[in-house]
């Protein structure tokens, strides 16, 4: 009883995070600023590559290859750093061929990846937006500071939560 318990398990587990692992078909082909907004990119860093955006822009991103749902629409959806998301609507361009515009929020850090054919509500589903060059790996936009006239762009880190230590005095109390 225990292993076909053991088996069911794995297997729903496998179920749930396959769309996760999925490996992208669409590429990250352009990202445009739309109202004076600083773009570089794109960048490799380790083998995924990098966008990087200025807060409070809004930018059009368009990638192609998509073969894996279809519509005038799509649902995309944009992760960053801490976990959230944000459910967006791409629009066809042409088949295969998508769309969306996104104002980068002030409070944002890191990196953002894309995913597309996604489930509004549900972060572990769709695929994730591949690299403009080759599709594998990921693409991501990636939050920067400026300097003038958009030159030196430097990755805006996300800052540490530090752990309160009767905080987790008063979870191990509730579990013990």
């Amino acid at each position: 009883m225990r292993i076909r318990y053991s088996i069911l398990c794995i297997t729903i587990l496998a179920l749930a995070l396959l769309p996760a692992l999925a490996t992208a078909n669409a590429r990250l082909i352009g990202v445009t600023p739309v109202d004076g907004g600083c773009i570089a990119g794109p960048t490799t860093y380790n083998v995924n590559e990098a966008w990087d955006v200025q807060a409070l822009k809004t930018y059009t991103i368009t990638f192609d290859n998509v073969t894996e749902c279809s519509g005038p629409t799509i649902n995309v959806m944009l992760q960053n750093w801490y976990g959230t998301f944000v459910d967006l609507v791409a629009t066809m361009v042409s088949p295969g061929v998508y769309s969306f515009q996104y104002t980068m929020p002030e409070e944002a850090c890191e990196t953002m990846p894309i995913r597309y054919c996604t489930t509004p509500g549900y972060p572990s589903t769709g695929y994730v937006v591949g690299r403009h060059d080759t599709g594998d790996n990921f693409s991501h936009l990636r939050l920067s500071a400026w300097g003038p006239g958009c030159t030196s762009p430097t990755v805006i880190t996300c800052p540490v939560v530090p752990v309160n230590a009767t905080t987790w005095g008063k979870i191990k109390i509730l579990y013990r």
